[in-house]
């Protein structure tokens, strides 16, 4: 045990000291304070619309609409668009640039504009941009039926037949799970920073013990430490160290959220929300990371402890890093397509390989149960038995060679 913790404190200390890792440390906390700086930025750069004109500002809190009818020919429009819960103020063909400008200025979410056409008429609809626009085709919708019970009124429809025109059936939509926008894109983006975590960790052990070997500092290791020790606290040591980082930076994400972020900050309409993300999934989280790092260390280890020259690292580290690359897109597509049932998605789950990338979204979107979870928890750590097994064996029989680089047969037959 204590050439275990030999070895650990010398990578551990020896990997926090790495320029790459504290330049990345630093580039990750300035992107996190960036992104938390961007919507008091937004509130900070919004128009008073306190000093806005008084004219143009007529509205309620609702969407507010401008409303010019030059054609004359939809003479409802502004009922039936209050009825479906805008806020309409009519204006004339004079006030129609005070308008585009309200838009433009956020007074206003949308300036309808009617004209005349040959033989219906024709809307135009003023937006600002793609990303503040109301809902249009709710409001064509509202805009032909009036147009449609003015003009069967003045073919002397009744009442009733202009009641069931008017009329729609109510359609609600209800969502029975528990994903919402906020987990959604917190899930991808745990998804994306567990497999650059694995990976870039991983490649980092695989490099460490190649500088060893071709440095000839491996020598002196195995004289006093057993090659098993060497692996599992090398694979250790890296682990704690991107553990340190990934919790050091969600803190300060934390921090930074609570202090600059407004509350109540809307993206795409809907409220940032963190329903997901509570202690026991973020707990399981960071067990999926250390079990998924444990399979993926130990496998790059061995592939770093094959070559003699630092130059053949990169083709050593091929197959690794392939099985690694398609694991991780099968567990991110299967999951954001929604994927709950087939082959596929079994494997996203429970395959130790694919289950650290997928597995993240799931949780933080309420997508698998407990006992999911678990099985596939359990999965993992007697595939890391394994592999630990087989990967101390291949550790040992490659780990003082030298010459040219061991393939996998060569070194299962010694």
């Amino acid at each position: 045990m204590k050439q275990f913790f030999t070895v650990f404190r010398f990578t551990f200390l020896d990997a926090v000291r790495k320029k790459a890792f504290i330049i990345s440390t630093a580039i990750l906390l300035i992107l996190i304070l960036a992104a938390c700086m961007i919507p008091r930025a937004i509130e900070w750069f919004s128009p008073d619309s306190s000093q806005a004109n008084e004219e143009t500002l007529a509205f309620s809190s609702e969407t507010n609409i401008c409303l010019l009818d030059e054609s004359g020919a939809i003479e409802n429009a502004e009922g039936y668009l209050s009825a479906a819960g805008y806020s309409v103020k009519k204006i004339d063909a004079s006030q129609s640039e005070d308008a585009k400008k309200a838009v433009l200025n956020g007074d206003a979410d949308a300036f309808i504009r009617i004209l005349k056409g040959e033989s219906v008429p024709e809307a135009c609809i003023f937006i600002k941009d793609f990303m503040h626009a109301p809902d249009t085709d709710a409001i064509r919708n509202q805009l032909n039926g009036a147009w449609r019970a003015g003009e069967l009124e003045k073919s002397g429809a009744n009442q009733e037949i202009l009641a069931i025109v008017s009329a729609s059936v109510p359609v609600y939509e209800q969502a029975l799970g528990s994903m919402d926008l906020t987990g959604y894109t917190f899930g991808i983006i745990a998804s994306m920073l567990m497999f650059f975590a694995v990976y870039f960790y991983g490649i980092s052990v695989a490099n460490s013990v190649a500088m060893e070997k071709t440095s000839r500092v491996m020598e002196t290791l195995v004289v006093s430490a057993k090659p098993s020790s060497i692996l599992l606290g090398k694979c250790a040591a890296m682990g704690a160290a991107g553990l340190m980082q990934m919790a050091g930076i969600i803190l300060y994400g934390v921090l930074m959220y609570n202090l600059l972020v407004p509350e109540g900050t809307m993206i795409f309409g809907m409220q940032l929300s963190f329903a997901g993300v509570t202690p026991v999934n973020l707990i399981v989280i960071v067990l999926y990371f250390l079990l998924g790092f444990a399979l993926y260390a130990l496998l790059y280890a061995v592939c770093g402890a094959t070559v003699s020259r630092i130059e053949d690292i990169s083709p050593a580290l091929m197959p690794v890093s392939m099985i690694s690359m398609v694991s991780f897109y099968i567990g991110y597509f299967t999951s954001i397509m929604g994927n709950s049932s087939g082959v596929i998605e079994w494997v996203a789950r429970y395959i130790p390989f694919c289950a650290p990338f997928g597995m993240p979204f799931r949780l933080l979107n309420g997508s698998v149960t407990v006992d999911q979870c678990a099985i596939s928890l359990l999965v993992m750590l007697l595939a890391i038995a394994l592999v630990s097994g087989l990967s101390i064996k291949l550790y040992k029989a490659s780990i003082m060679h030298y010459g040219s680089r061991l393939k996998i047969k060569d070194l299962l037959k010694r």
